[in-house]
This record gives C-alpha cells, structure tokens and sequence, in this order.
C-alpha cells in the first residue's frame, strides 16, 4: 500500500513536473510569438510615417532667361509639403547636369514656401540648357538659355600722323558688334597711356560704326606714340608721331586803358613765329576769364604780326580786370581798367518831322552832366539803331547844353522809324516818318533857339471919344483937272476912322514854336498897335476941335 502511494506520488510528482514544463514552453512561444508580430506591425507603421514626411512637392513658377554671359540666371521656384509631419529637405538647382544652387527648407505639413535659385554665368556658358529643381522625392524642369556676351570689334581704319604741335591728331576706327544682342558701350581713344577722347556707341547686332577720335596737341607734345581705341569687350592699336611745330610767341605792346562803360577796349599785341615750321594758331583776348576776341594768323618762320583785339564793353562793366592774350604756344597780360558811365542825360526838346525822302530829319536834345566831375561824352543820333549823327560834348558837373543832329534821307527810306539821341548812359527816343518823295535833296530848315511867329492882322480902332455937337460944314466946289487931285469934302458930321494896315511878318515854315513862344511877340505887337491907334484918334480929335474953333 505504501509502495503503491509512493508510486503514485512519484507518478504525481512527474507529472506535474512535465505539465509546467509544458505551461512554460507555451508561454514562450506566446512572447516570441507576440514580438513577432509587435515587430512586423512596428515595422509597418514606422515605414508610412517615414513615406508620409519626404514628399516636398517642387514647382518652377518662372526664371529671367534669357540671360547674357556674365549675368545672374535666376529660377523662382515653390515648394510644398504635402505630408503628415514636418520635415527639412534640400531643394537644389541643376543647369547643365551641374548643380548650381542648394537650399535647405523646413516645412510643417501643408505649409509651402517660394524659393528663388541662381548661377552666375560667365564667358563660354553661352547655350540652352534644362534647368531642373528637385527636393529629396520629387522635381520640375524648364528650358533656359544664356546669350553669347555682346562683343564690339575695334579695328583702326587710318590716321593723320604725323601731326605738328598744336594741330589735332585724328585716329579713324570702325566698330563690329558680332554679339547676339542690342548693347551700348564707351569707345576710348588713349594716346601714350592717357584718354584723349571717347564717344558712345549703341549697336544693334551685326551693326557696324565708324568713329574719328581726336586728341588737340600743344607746345611740347612732340614725340613717337601708341594710339589705341579701345571698346569694353576689344581694343586696337598703331602708331603716331607729333612733330615740333610752329612756337607763336605773343607780346602785349599796349592798351586804350581805362575806358568808360559802353565804349571798346583795345588791346594791341605782337604775335612772332620763333619755331621752325609754318604754322596756323588763334590768337585770343580773354579779360575777367571770360573770351572777348579772337583772330586766326598764319606765319611762317621768323614772321612777325601786329593785331589789335577788342571788346565792346557795357553798361555795368566797371571795374579792374587782367586782359591775357593768348596763342596756342605762349601768353602775354596786361591790367585794364573800365570806368563807370559818367551821368550825362539826354531829353529830346523837338523832331522836325516828318519830311520826305531827300530831306533832312533834324531833331535838338538838351545833354545834362548829372555826375560830379568834368566829362567828355560822344552823343549820338541813331535812326533804327543805326548810329547816323554824332557829336562831342564836354561839361562840367551840373552842366548841361542842347545838341542839334540830323539825318540826310534818301530815296528807299519813306516809312516809320525809331529815332533816338543817346549817351553813354542815358537815351531817349522818338517815333518819325519819312514820306515817298522824288529823291532831290533839300536843306530842311533848323529852327533857332528863338523864333518870330506870323503876325496876325489888327482890325480897325476907333477913337476913345465921340464929341456929342456934330455941326454942319458947307464943302467948297474945287475944279476939276486930270492933272490936279480931287481933295475929298469932309463932313463934320462923320467922326474920321483911321485905317491901320498891319504888317505881315514872314513865316517861316521850318519853325515848330511852342504857344508860349508865339504868344510873346504878338502880345507886343497888338500893345504897339493900340498905341498907334490911340495916337491917331487923339490927333483927329485934336483937329476936330480946332475946326470947330474951340
């Protein structure tokens, strides 16, 4: 029985020992199991969320080819994320099957962002091309092109060399755009390493220009050159030679020094040619800085000039200038003085106009010397301003005097004119007429300072008294005889009315007398008259009594 119960016990015992070991091995394989599939489901899942974050979609909005060689290609480009995390990615532009741009962009899902791409292109890119941006799972492309750098071909074509100092070298040149585009450029002209001249071109492609550039030499240019004209993308070159020319040596010998305002300063200078070759150079007067005159001369060697150089001075010029006359190979300067105006004003007193073609237009101003000095001043008469009378006048401060200028008209001047007496510094005009006349030539009469007006006749005047008795007088018969007069009866019943005849006065038809001048020699005249009158009746009164025995 013990035996039997042991026995079952160690059969127990077994068994329960293998039933866990069982248990065990099934819990086992349930974890490997489950880690199995936790893997493959891990994996899965791992892999949509990696899909989900590297779509950047890549879209070219637009670029500025074409470009030309030298210039900056651009790609404007957007960049989108259409995935369920946020990313970074590069994005990168490709030219040619050359990377030329990079650009790191960080999205979160949905946002996009525009991105501009460049390349720098340089000579020899010339060409089309497929540009293509791409981000790390997708791309777009477009076509692009860079221009051939437009390119001004210079060739030299002639010069004037050799040249003497002082003349102006000329290098002739033709320009070639062999460029694919339109471009403008400076064209320079360089002459022992220094610019001379330049000009600048617009060219369309296959257009051709040609150019002269200059370079004026002076004294102490002579000598062996490189010219070169040069354009931005091209250059050529030749040879030159300045020669030693002509040297004008020039000497100032004198001036009219001072002048007033309004008349002309001159400047006598003496002009030498002390070179070896004949030459021409202009010869000028500067005064103040300013150009005043000039004149062209032509020497040959060891020839000697004299010249006189001007300027018309004007109102306002006053003042203390250096006068320089100058050639192209010397100078020579003097000090010049120009005086203000002294004050010498003009007022027109009277016109003899009009007047007809052949006679004469007189006219009379009053000149005044307003200044505070003694002067000499010239008057003139202009006619249309046209200077035709003039005359000199000397006063004193204060002074003044009247002046008489005229013009001769002649056949071809019947019409209106301006006329106009004027100083240095004061004028005073007047509107005239010359009438179409037949051409002969006259004196037109000039009136004086004072003139004698037409008398004007005096009607008859009575006595101042009339006795109030008329008596009655018997007339005495006298015979009559051819050879004798008839003495006239008077009658005392009529009062004797003497008869006065006035005397006319000439008139002179070249006088324009003012009413105050006319009026004084006609007042006097009717006084005289009065008196005669006065006289004449006292006298027959007198008589009258005397008849009537009073």
């Amino acid at each position: 029985m013990r035996d039997t119960c042991r026995e079952s016990g160690r059969r127990g015992s077994n068994g329960q020992t293998g039933l866990s070991g069982v248990a065990t091995a099934l819990f086992v394989a349930m974890v490997v199991a489950g880690a199995a599939v936790g893997s493959v489901a891990g994996s899965g899942a791992a892999g949509d969320a990696s899909a989900a974050s590297t779509h950047f979609d890549v879209t070219i909005d637009g670029t500025n080819s074409p470009v030309i060689e030298g210039e900056t290609l651009t790609v404007d480009a957007t960049v989108e994320h259409i995935g369920e995390v946020s990313d970074t990615q590069e994005v990168t532009l490709t030219v040619g099957d050359v990377q030329r741009d990079t650009v790191e962009v960080s999205l979160d899902p949905g946002e996009s962002q525009s991105v501009t791409f460049e390349w720098a292109t340089a000579d020899g890119d010339a060409g089309g091309y497929t540009a293509v941006v791409s981000s790390d799972g997708n791309s777009d492309e477009t076509s692009v092109s860079v221009r051939q750098k437009p390119v001004f071909d210079v060739t030299i074509d002639g010069t004037n060399s050799p040249v003497f100092e002082g003349e102006t070298l000329t290098v002739d040149a033709t320009i070639d755009h062999v460029g694919e585009v339109s471009d403008t450029q400076e064209v320079m002209l360089s002459v022992g390493g220094t610019q001379r001249d330049s000009t600048e071109l617009t060219l369309e492609p296959g257009e051709s220009r040609s150019v002269t550039l200059e370079w004026a030499t002076r004294a102490g240019d002579a000598g062996f050159y490189d010219a070169t004209v040069a354009s931005d993308t091209d250059s050529a070159g030749t040879d030159v030679a300045v020669e030693e020319g002509g040297q004008f040596a020039v000497t100032v010998d004198g001036t009219n020094s001072p002048v007033v305002e309004g008349e002309t300063l001159t400047v006598d200078t003496t002009v030498e040619n002390t070179g070896e070759t004949t030459d021409t150079q202009e010869v000028t007067l500067s005064i103040g800085g300013s150009r005043r005159d000039s004149t062209e001369l032509t020497l040959e060697p060891g020839e000697t000039r004299s010249i006189t150089l001007e300027w018309a001075t004007a109102e306002g010029d006053a003042g203390g200038y250096t006068a320089t006359v100058e050639s192209e190979t010397d100078s020579d300067a003097t000090d010049v003085v120009v005086e203000e105006a002294s004050g010498f004003t003009v007022d027109i007193d009277w016109v003899v106009e009009p007047v007809e073609e052949g006679e004469s237009v007189v006219t009379q101003a009053t000149v005044e010397n307003t200044d505070a000095e003694r002067d000499t001043r010239t008057v003139e008469l202009r006619i249309d301003d046209e200077t035709v009378d003039s005359t000199e006048v000397t006063l004193d401060s204060g002074g003044s005097t009247e002046v008489t200028l005229g013009w001769d008209t002649e056949a071809g001047d019947a019409g209106d004119h301006t006329l106009t007496v004027a100083s240095p510094n004061d004028a005073e005009s007047r509107d005239v007429r010359v009438n179409r006349g037949n051409g002969t030539a006259t004196t037109t009469p000039v009136p004086e300072s004072t003139a004698t007006p037409t008398a004007t006749p005096v009607p008859t005047t009575r006595p101042a008294e009339t006795p109030t008795a008329t008596p009655t007088v018997t007339a005495t018969p006298v015979p009559t005889a051819t050879d004798v007069p008839t003495t006239p009866t008077r009658s005392p019943d009529a009062t004797p009315t003497p008869t006065v005849t006035a005397t006319p006065v000439p008139t002179d038809d070249g006088f324009d007398l003012s009413p105050a001048a006319a009026a004084v020699p006609i007042v006097l005249f009717l006084l005289l008259l009065l008196l005669a009158a006065l006289a004449i009746a006292a006298y027959v009164y007198v008589r009258y009594r005397s008849e009537r025995g009073e």
